[in-house]
């Protein structure tokens, strides 16, 4: 606000976790403006919270309607930082060159071994499927970026629908999905995509088990405790 407000006419901020999302009204072009503030912003940030600043732009729009459009699209330029880096400036046109086709990664069979370590609570083979996954998705070329949040998220989906098929007590599954959401908007790098997405799967599938393990050591107490008292 203080080194663009008096260069627009209007300008609305307001944040969602780790994003600053600001709409500009504005005539002429403040291209060079917006580099001077990142550059302002990248060093405070390096220096004060020792983290990293990336600022993701979305398209220019001569009608109100278009604000929605242009946020969605700087929300994915952002994702693109997972390839492109951090630490700078994204721009949309940058994400639109990179295109392909990646229904392959999360197959019917490979969804079908997830189910299956998710039933059997499994929490090691999940963990090793899951890694072997984004093991292979890291290794192609020219991914759109949206496909590897797409990917994490898809998995978090099946664990949680599979609990539920399988009559096991999770919890609120609103929120360990909006905790998933919370993960993978946080995960700025591969490696760091696929170690908190298998944390966190691995993490439900351990606590089920140790409740699970819990209510029947309870109900074989109840048991053996009726059985002395006739």
């Amino acid at each position: 606000e203080e080194h663009l407000g008096k260069c627009c006419n209007e300008l609305v901020c307001f944040h969602e976790r780790g994003e600053l999302i600001c709409v500009l009204n504005y005539n002429g072009d403040l291209e060079k403006e917006i580099e001077i503030l990142f550059e302002r912003l990248r060093k405070r940030i390096r220096d004060r919270l020792d983290g990293y600043c990336t600022l993701a732009r979305g398209s220019r729009e001569r009608e109100a309607a278009g604000i929605i459009d242009s946020t969605l699209m700087a929300r994915g330029a952002l994702e693109s930082r997972i390839v492109l880096g951090v630490d700078r400036i994204l721009d949309v046109e940058e994400i639109e060159k990179l295109t392909r086709d990646t229904s392959e990664f999360l197959t019917p069979e490979r969804e079908n071994r997830i189910k299956n370590c998710v039933e059997t609570l499994n929490s090691k083979g999940f963990g090793a499927e899951v890694e072997s996954m984004f093991t292979e998705l890291f290794a192609q070329e020219n991914l759109p970026p949206t496909v590897y949040y797409a990917v994490a998220r898809r998995v978090g989906e099946i664990v949680l629908e599979q609990l539920r098929d399988s009559g096991a007590r999770v919890g609120n599954p609103s929120a360990l999905l909006d905790e998933l959401n919370g993960i993978v908007a946080d995960s700025y790098t591969p490696a760091m995509l696929r170690t908190l997405t298998t944390r966190w799967g691995v993490g439900i599938l351990e606590r089920v088990l140790y409740e699970k393990d819990g209510r029947e050591s309870r109900a074989m107490r109840l048991a053996k405790a009726y059985i002395k008292d006739h």
